[in-house]
């Protein structure tokens, strides 16, 4: 019996040794893959920052003016209210005005940077070190970037319900 037990302990031990030597350790992505992700970050936020501008501020916007013309028609106790959800959104979108071009430009210099490294990396012509330290900083811009379009998002929709709440 007990050479039995030694026996299925031994399987049991020599088992567990060979299959965790075969499980498959998740491989970390090449610099390629590593770049090619982040590009499509930056093109995904391209497109979010055009929808935005289209809609997200058209949108606020429009329906602040709206709201703004209508200011007289208001009953007195009720106005207060209204300038202060005027003037937040006010500020967000003469925030957004500010920062737009800029915005813009950042992101079209980020994905020129991307292409440029991806051109740099299929021709050799960095080390992986180099690599390393160019992607750093690609991807903190792009994080950068990828936040500010989040933050007015994230402004607009806020005031885009207040301001709807108003009607």
């Amino acid at each position: 019996m007990k050479t039995l037990v030694k026996t299925a302990f031994i399987l049991i031990v020599f088992s567990m040794f060979a299959f965790t030597g075969c499980t498959n350790k998740p491989s970390t992505p090449s610099p390629t893959e590593r770049l090619a992700n982040l590009q499509q970050q930056v093109d995904n936020d391209i497109v979010a920052y055009q929808n935005f501008e289209a809609n997200d501020f058209e949108n606020l916007r429009t329906s602040f003016i709206r709201i703004d013309s209508e200011l007289g028609s208001v009953a007195p106790q009720e106005v207060q209210s209204y300038y202060e959800k005027l003037n937040l959104a006010q500020a967000y979108l003469q925030q957004f005005l500010e920062v737009k071009t800029s915005l813009k430009n950042k992101l079209d210099y980020s994905k020129k940077q991307l292409t440029d490294l991806q051109y740099d990396l299929e021709n050799a012509m960095i080390n992986d070190s180099l690599f390393s330290v160019y992607f750093e900083r690609e991807t903190i811009a792009a994080d950068t970037l990828h936040n500010q379009i989040l933050y007015f998002k994230d402004r607009f929709g806020s005031c885009q319900k207040e301001l709807d709440a108003l009607k």
